[in-house]
C-alpha cells in the first residue's frame, strides 16, 4: 500500500527539504509508505520529523519529533509509487503568471501547412483571439502538403474565421519537397509586413497560448477552462450544422464510428486508449501506442476495476493499418475480456464508402466524434477518461471537454514538451521512460481521478513571449517562443 501526500509551501528560511532522503519541491505530490521521514534545514540548522499514517475509516497523519514547518496533506492511497516529481494539476497551474502585456493588435501565426498535429491549437487560437491572423505556407505540388494545408484552411473557414485573416503562401516546388518550419519562417515573414502597429509574430507553437490564456486571464479556475471548452464546442456545433459536406456523411459516421456510444452504462468508468500509430519512422514515433504501454494501462485499469466498474476501449485500429507491427492490438485485452475497438478514422475496409476520405479532408468529423462522446457520457452518467501519447488527437479531445492524460518525457529545454506542459489546464501529463514504460504511480493516480503535471527543471512559471517580426526572423528564442503576451 502507498499513500499520496502533498507538501505545502514552506518559509523562506527553510531549505533542503527531503522525504525519505529524496529532494522535493514546494507543493509537490508524493507517494510514501505509512512511515516516512521529513527532513529540512531552518536557517541552516538541520531538523527532522517522522510522519506516520494511521489506517482506518478516517486515515490520519501523525508526527513524531519536531513540529514541521509546512503543511503535509494526506490525499489518499494507492498501490504504486510515483517515480518522478509531480504537482497536482491545479496546484501547478495556479503557480503560473501571464507574460507582460503587449498592446499590439497586429498579431500573426506562421505555420507550415502540412503539419496536422498543430491544427487544433491553430483553429482554437483563431477562434478565441479575433485579432490573430495566420500565414499558412506549403508546397502546392506536394500531395501531402496540399491535402493537409487545405484541410486546415477549410476547418478555420468552417469555424467562422474570415478569409481576410488567413494568408496562403504557396510555392511550386518539387513534388517530394515539403515546406517545414525553417522554410515557413522565411517565406511567411514576407507576408506579415505592413498593417497597423508593430507586427507581433509567433510560430505554430505559440497558438497554444490562446487556449491557455482563456483559462488563466482573471485567475485560473476550472470554471474558466469549462467556459473555453464550451465556447469552442459551440463553434463546432455551428460549423457542422452549416457544412453540406459534413451533413452528407453524418448519418454514415454516426452509424459506423459512433454506434458504440449506445452501449455506455451509468456509473461505469471507461478508459479510452488512443491507439496512435504513425509507423516506426513516422512523425514522433515515441508517442505511438505499443504493446508494452497498452498492457501497462490495462493492468492499472484492472486494479481500479476492483473499486468501480471499468471498461477499456481502443480508439483506432492500428492492426488494420500495420498488421505486421500492430497485429497484437486486434485481440488486445480489456477488463474481463478483449477490449472493444472504435474505428474513429474509418480505416477498415468495412467502413462505409467515402468516409475515410471525408475525414481526411473535413476535420469537423474528429471534433464531432469527441463532442458526441462528451454528450453521451453526460446523458447516461458514465465517466470517460482518455489516455495516449502526445498528439493532435489528444489535444482536440481535451479542448472539447474529455478528461485526458498524455505521456511524454518532460524537459524544459524541449519546446515540443513545454507546449504540452503549458496546455496542462486541459490535460494531465504522465512521464514516459525508455523501454516503452510509463510512470506506473502517475498512471494509477490519474486513473483514480487525480490530475497531475510533472515538475520540470527550473520550475518555470511562464514561457518565452513571441516577439516582433525582426525578432522572429533573427532571434531563435523568439522563433521558439510558446506564448503570446495578453493585451494591455
Amino acid at each position: 500500500m502507498s499513500w499520496y501526500i502533498e507538501l505545502g509551501a514552506w518559509p523562506a528560511t527553510v531549505t533542503d527539504v527531503m522525504v525519505d532522503g529524496k529532494a522535493v519541491a514546494a507543493r509537490q505530490l508524493l507517494t510514501c509508505n505509512s512511515d516516512f521521514t521529513l527532513t529540512w534545514k531552518n536557517n541552516g540548522i538541520p531538523d527532522a520529523a517522522n510522519g506516520q499514517i494511521v489506517n482506518g475509516p478516517a486515515p490520519a497523519l501523525g508526527w513524531g519529533g519536531a513540529v514541521v514547518p509546512m503543511a503535509v496533506n494526506l490525499l489518499g492511497r494507492g498501490t504504486q509509487l510515483l517515480e518522478g516529481r509531480y504537482r497536482r494539476r491545479d496546484t501547478e497551474v495556479g503557480r503560473w503568471v501571464l507574460p507582460q502585456a503587449n498592446a499590439s493588435a497586429n498579431r500573426w501565426l506562421i505555420h507550415p501547412g502540412a503539419m496536422t498535429g498543430d491544427l487544433w491549437h491553430i483553429a482554437a487560437a483563431l477562434c478565441i483571439d479575433p485579432n490573430l491572423r495566420l500565414v499558412a505556407a506549403w508546397n502546392r505540388n506536394n500531395e501531402r502538403d496540399n491535402r493537409n494545408a487545405r484541410a486546415l484552411l477549410s476547418l478555420v473557414g468552417a469555424l467562422g474565421v474570415a478569409d481576410g485573416r488567413v494568408v496562403s503562401e504557396t510555392v511550386a516546388g518539387p513534388a517530394d519537397m515539403s515546406v517545414g518550419n525553417d522554410e515557413a519562417r522565411v517565406s511567411g515573414s514576407d507576408r506579415v509586413r505592413g498593417g497597423r502597429g508593430v507586427p507581433l509574430v509567433g510560430h505554430t507553437w505559440a497558438s497554444t497560448s490562446a487556449m491557455i490564456m482563456r483559462a488563466l486571464t482573471g485567475g485560473y479556475s476550472r470554471v474558466r477552462v469549462q467556459a473555453a471548452q464550451d465556447e469552442l464546442s459551440g463553434l463546432f456545433d455551428k460549423a457542422t450544422a452549416a457544412s453540406e459536406h459534413f451533413q452528407q456523411f453524418k448519418a454514415a459516421y454516426d452509424g459506423y464510428s459512433l454506434a458504440w456510444l449506445a452501449n455506455l452504462q451509468a456509473n461505469t468508468h471507461y478508459v479510452l486508449i488512443n491507439m496512435r500509430w504513425v509507423g516506426l519512422h513516422g512523425q514522433n514515433p515515441q508517442h505511438n501506442i505499443t504493446q508494452g504501454r497498452y498492457n501497462q494501462i490495462v493492468t492499472r485499469a484492472n486494479t481500479v476495476n476492483a473499486r468501480r466498474p471499468t471498461q477499456v476501449i481502443k480508439i483506432g485500429i492500428p492492426d488494420v493499418i500495420d498488421p505486421v507491427n500492430c497485429g497484437w492490438a486486434a485481440a488486445a485485452p480489456g477488463v474481463g475480456g478483449p477490449a472493444a475497438a472504435v474505428d474513429i478514422f474509418c480505416d477498415s475496409p468495412a467502413a462505409p464508402p467515402g468516409l475515410a476520405n471525408a475525414i481526411w479532408t473535413n476535420k469537423l468529423f474528429q471534433a464531432y466524434f469527441w463532442q458526441q462522446v462528451v454528450a453521451r457520457a453526460k446523458a447516461v452518467g458514465a465517466t470517460i477518461h482518455l489516455i495516449g501519447g502526445r498528439s493532435g488527437g489528444m489535444d482536440i479531445a481535451s479542448f472539447l471537454g474529455i478528461r485526458s492524460a498524455s505521456w511524454d518525457r518532460p524537459s524544459a529545454a524541449d519546446q515540443h514538451y513545454m507546449r504540452l506542459h503549458w496546455a496542462a489546464p486541459y490535460n494531465s501529463i504522465i512521464r514516459d521512460y525508455e523501454g516503452e514504460r510509463l510512470d506506473d504511480g502517475a498512471l494509477e493516480y490519474w486513473m483514480l481521478s487525480g490530475d497531475l503535471v510533472p515538475v520540470v527543471d527550473g520550475d518555470p512559471v511562464t514561457g518565452t513571449s513571441v516577439g516582433t517580426l525582426d525578432q522572429y526572423q533573427n532571434d531563435k528564442p523568439a522563433f521558439n517562443a510558446l506564448w503570446y503576451p495578453p493585451y494591455a
